[in-house]
């Protein structure tokens, strides 16, 4: 954007003809009645009280005092003297008649630049394009019926402009700023600071800044206090690299950006602090993952003093309260829990989406007693053979099966994809002439189908069958739509096992991390090592 000079500036508020009557009054009655305005609504939305004007105020300054965000007007206030600041979003030109969106981060005004009212000026309101920066004052009027615009907050009111100013020219915008045009997100980031300014942006800032304030208030109404912990750090193992620092006064020596403030809150817990958190910057040196990036932003806390219970009791109401604050959503209590061997067998993942059905049904059973040989070795030997029943998938054509079919193989290494479509008359498939037909009416009973579902059977390996089900289960319910709006289902997933065996090489490792107690009822496996090694996976 280029800027207009001051200088320029308030030689134009000086010599404008069109100043009204109201700027000979004082500025003392003029702070009156925009205070009166503002108290008269409770405050501009803004949250600032008005604002005291400077010994040899101006125009702008009277502006930048009296005015309010874009969409804070109503209709009510029609007839009265406004003031508004913003970025002109789109214009028109109709012939002695200039009509601007003006847009602030409050949304959408629109300014009507009339001839017979600014006169002389006029042709300047004819040279602004998008993204001029404008400060405007005027007479807040309704518009015509004809001309309401319902899909806008503003929509039955407008502005005309009695007295403007161009604060800033600009060039045209190298990406759009329409919120319904989808733009490269290589090139948003490129051009960030034009990024921000779409509606859905500062609110993703505005959400995150209201969320953060809804912690800190839910976590100090139950006794933590929060503590920042340094940023510069010696190098301790943990589980990425250390992104370093050189110590300029010590050659050779390096501080750590912490990947966690672990250590510290250990001590403070030691120093008696009983209950801390902080909203922490954190630093890994890994490589970029949807769920990785080198540097985030994670809630923080420890507790002292506590058990599980506790620990699950003090989140649930911490998350209730931010979230129905924050978003107005409303989380029943106390949270439902699922097990994580029920998850990984219902639904294929640790983290699995409850907002849809779709459970995966165990049928090795009927696949042992079947003749499709496939399907009969590996029931019959050490894998599984679930299915995963879709509602109304049905409709997937051949070639959609089969480009799951190479999804699931590519990404999660599967082996194949059998499949049957429910239709009239039963179960139909190319594999289904290796069942018989009280076998194929047992699979429609227990999986629970219908006429125009589908059954996708994964066969093989516990993990991949377990993997390749459980994305196909979300990747479905994304393609058919079946994800319901605004619904939220919170659960715990509890009894994760302490260790994960290594398919490929049998031996333990830790799921997550070491530093978790055992399950009381498991800690006497640890005892032996032997039994350990057997069944260490086992413990929860």
């Amino acid at each position: 954007m280029k800027k207009t000079s001051r200088k320029k500036k308030t030689a134009a508020a000086q010599g404008s003809k069109q100043e009204s009557g109201s700027r000979a009054k004082s500025k003392q009655s003029v702070a009156k009645k925009a205070g009166a305005q503002s108290a008269k609504k409770g405050g501009p939305a803004t949250g600032r009280a008005h604002l005291p004007l400077p010994a040899h105020a101006n125009w702008l300054d009277e502006v930048y005092a009296r005015r309010r965000p874009c969409t804070d007007f109503t209709v009510a206030e029609a007839g009265q003297q406004v003031a508004v600041t913003g970025w002109a979003f789109r214009y028109r030109d109709q012939g002695g008649c200039v009509f601007v969106d003006l847009r602030d981060r409050s949304g959408l005004i629109q300014a009507v630049f009339d001839l017979s009212v600014l006169g002389d000026r006029f042709g300047e309101a004819e040279r602004i394009r998008h993204e001029f920066v404008i400060a405007v004052e005027g007479k807040l009027r309704s518009r015509t019926p004809e001309n309401i615009n319902p899909k806008l907050k503003t929509g039955d009111i407008e502005i005309l402009v009695q007295r403007f100013e161009i604060l800033s020219k600009a060039e045209t915008p190298p990406i759009t700023l329409e919120e319904h045009v989808e733009v490269h997100e290589d090139t948003r980031l490129k051009y960030r600071y034009l990024d921000m300014r779409r509606m859905h942006m500062f609110y993703a800032l505005q959400s995150r800044s209201r969320l953060n304030q809804a912690l800190r208030s839910g976590l100090e109404a139950q006794g933590f206090i929060e503590v920042e912990t340094p940023v510069l750090n010696k190098s301790t193992p943990e589980g990425a690299r250390d992104f370093l620092v050189p110590a300029r006064q010590s050659p050779g020596a390096f501080y750590a950006l912490p990947q966690s403030p672990q250590l510290f809150k250990q001590l403070l817990m030691m120093g008696g602090v009983e209950r801390y958190f902080q909203i922490v910057k954190c630093f890994r040196d890994e490589d970029f993952r949807a769920d990785r990036q080198p540097e985030f932003t994670q809630l923080d806390l420890e507790m002292s003093f506590v058990n599980e219970e506790i620990v699950m009791h003090t989140m649930e109401r911490l998350w209730a309260g931010a979230l129905e604050s924050t978003f107005n959503i409303q989380v029943s209590l106390p949270v439902s829990r699922l097990s994580y061997r029920d998850a990984m067998e219902l639904y294929g993942k640790d983290a699995p989406d409850l907002r849809y059905d779709m459970k995966l049904v165990d049928v090795a059973d009927i696949a042992a007693e079947s003749d499709f040989k496939v399907f009969k070795e590996i029931a019959k030997g050490s894998g599984r053979v679930k299915v995963l029943p879709v509602p109304g998938g049905a409709k997937l054509s051949r070639k959609d099966i089969d480009d799951l079919t190479a999804w699931v193989g590519e990404h999660y290494g599967a082996k194949g994809l059998g499949w049957m479509k429910h239709e009239e008359g039963g179960l139909k498939s190319v594999i289904t002439k290796f069942f018989n037909e009280g076998q194929l009416n047992e699979l429609a009973r227990r999986c629970g189908t219908q006429n125009g579902d589908i059954l996708f059977f994964g066969a093989g390996e516990e993990h991949v069958v377990h993997a390749s089900l459980g994305a196909l289960r979300v990747k479905l319910a994304n393609d058919l739509k079946m994800i319901p709006d605004n619904v939220w289902k919170f659960v715990w997933i509890v009894d994760f096992p302490l260790f994960e065996r290594d398919p490929k090489t049998g031996q333990l490792y830790s799921m997550h991390h070491p530093f978790t107690a055992p399950h009381p009822e498991d800690a006497h496996i640890l005892e032996d090592a032997t039994r350990f090694q057997k069944e260490g996976h086992t413990i929860r």
